[in-house]
């Protein structure tokens, strides 16, 4: 239909001539408004996929520090195994079930205090100085003792002392256990006192963190 078929609609509505670059000229403007609302509507969805991208990092390097701290704790409990398996069974059956008790104090002691020092690890809040911790063998707990200190996260050098004290004393009675006094559980004891204050307190129940504890009960 040709542009002239309306003249007789402008010639009965002349003010329409007048309308119709208003509303070209609106129709323009609205283009451009739906235009940069389309633009602002790209970017908030950029945005928002950047974020989750960011989310999804994080929990995915949240998960391979809890991948390798988990595969140092197994390696842990399985040389645990090992040694328990290894350990000749000698001495009276008395004898056994005194020293046995004595043995059982210093364990619990020590299982409830590495969990502890798990638990300090999961509070730090800078990443790249958590995730050191995932390379650490856990056998012996000296090397996270000391990057806990180094880090700064173990301010007190009588705690530090201790714990280092309680970690060898801890790795040279595993193999006696038939043969422990009294005055090793009191000197385990005093160890104890000086670290307390200056790690996190364990909730009730135990935290996740303090599986690696009972797992490497488990296996001695």
């Amino acid at each position: 239909m040709s542009g002239t078929s309306y003249d007789w609609f402008v010639q009965l509505f002349p003010w329409i001539a007048d309308v119709v670059p208003w509303l070209v000229a609106a129709k323009g403007f609205f283009d451009k408004i739906e235009s940069l609302a389309l633009f602002l509507g790209l970017l908030w969805v950029v945005r928002l996929l950047k974020k989750e991208r960011l989310k999804l990092s994080s929990l995915i390097d949240d998960l391979g520090q809890r991948v390798d701290t988990s595969a140092q704790i197994a390696n842990a409990a399985r040389e645990a195994a090992e040694t328990a398996m290894s350990r000749p069974a000698n001495g009276s059956m008395q004898t056994q079930v005194g020293s046995t008790a004595n043995w059982e104090i210093i364990r619990e002691d020590w299982q409830q205090t590495r969990d502890r020092l798990e638990l300090a690890i999961s509070k730090i809040k800078h990443k790249a100085t958590r995730a050191k911790y995932g390379k650490i063998n856990r056998y012996s707990y000296a090397d996270v003792i000391n990057q806990l200190r180094e880090d700064g996260q173990l301010r007190s050098e009588k705690a530090w002392m201790a714990l280092l004290n309680m970690n060898h004393r801890f790795l040279a009675l595993r193999t006696r256990t038939n043969n422990i006094g009294p005055h090793e559980v009191h000197e385990f004891k005093s160890w104890l006192r000086d670290v307390n204050g200056q790690l996190p307190k364990l909730p009730h129940p135990p935290a996740p963190q303090a599986q690696a504890g009972q797992m490497l009960q488990a296996a001695e």
